[in-house]
């Protein structure tokens, strides 16, 4: 199955492309429930569910139930698109996909607006409005295959890879990005965990939230430049997970953590970048042995 938003480990991000995703795209389960969409922060390793560090991207068990579509397959019929949705009221998170009246042609980058379970961007297009759950104002994102990280391409966009969010439910195409360089995002955007890499969002914390060591429970409700990363790996975190720092492994003057947290990589040779330019990527956390 696919991810949830990720939480880190506090030896390095240990299996990129294991671990959970549940986009701000969606979001994470502060108690730490694990397994689903959701990313489970109350492991002690700092990563995924409390039994496997999140479920594996590969391969993903997508066959749709009777009354459901798999998103980006167009597999609807004509005059209706495949909408991802949230199946439970009050549930945090997209789950579930159907298929709907297509009542909108909004492109990609579109402003749009989304309801329970409809939107009015294009067929194969998501109205994104901060968190998978938020309705009301959005952008307009493309829906992708989730079983073909390349399937970008065939929606006109080579340079962006699929991004199976939430079990396989919404999956995006996204661009990536390096946390420690800021204009690898547009302006107003964070560079955030995703697909086993690095992706471009916009942050949504709570009102008053979104600093170092502030609860968090998507990866987006971090401020730009933080991510978020289970408790048991922070200091001073009252909380299942937390927001801490991005930092530069490579610099010499202590990379702007603190005592007792240091840079800790998040990428070593067990668990490789996915691109080697990521090697210098840590983040503030407090070391094995502290």
């Amino acid at each position: 199955m696919t991810h949830s938003f990720p939480v880190f480990r506090t030896r390095a991000v240990a299996h990129w492309m294991a671990a959970a995703l549940a986009f701000t795209v969606s979001c994470q389960d502060p108690k730490g429930s694990g397994g689903g969409g959701k990313t489970d922060a109350a492991d002690d390793d700092g990563v995924g569910d409390a039994d496997g560090d999140g479920p594996s991207i590969q391969p993903l068990d997508l066959e749709p139930a009777a009354d459901s579509c798999l998103p980006g397959r167009n597999d609807c019929p004509d005059g209706e698109k495949c909408q991802p949705y949230v199946s439970t009221p009050g549930e945090c998170c997209v789950d579930a996909a159907q298929c709907v009246p297509l009542t909108g042609s909004k492109a990609v980058g579109e402003a749009c607006t989304r309801g329970e379970a409809q939107d009015d961007c294009a067929r194969d297009v998501f109205c994104f409005a901060g968190t998978s759950e938020k309705t009301g104002s959005g952008l307009c994102k493309q829906l992708c295959d989730a079983e073909n990280p390349e399937s970008c391409s065939d929606f006109g966009l080579p340079n962006a890879t699929c991004v199976p969010y939430n079990d396989g439910v919404l999956p995006m195409c996204e661009t990536a990005c390096h946390p420690l360089r800021p204009d690898s995002c547009q302006a107003g955007q964070g560079c955030y965990p995703g697909g086993g890499g690095f992706n471009c969002h916009t942050p949504d914390p709570q009102p008053g939230m979104g600093k170092d060591h502030d609860d968090c429970h998507t990866v987006q409700s971090c401020g730009a430049g933080l991510y978020c990363a289970s408790g048991a790996v922070l200091d001073a975190c009252t909380s299942d997970s937390c927001c801490t720092t991005f930092c530069d492994v490579t610099a010499t003057d202590g990379a702007g953590c603190l005592d007792p947290e240091t840079c800790v990589p998040l990428f070593d040779d067990e668990n490789a970048a996915p691109d080697p330019a990521l090697d210098d990527v840590g983040g503030c956390q407090v070391a094995d042995g502290q």
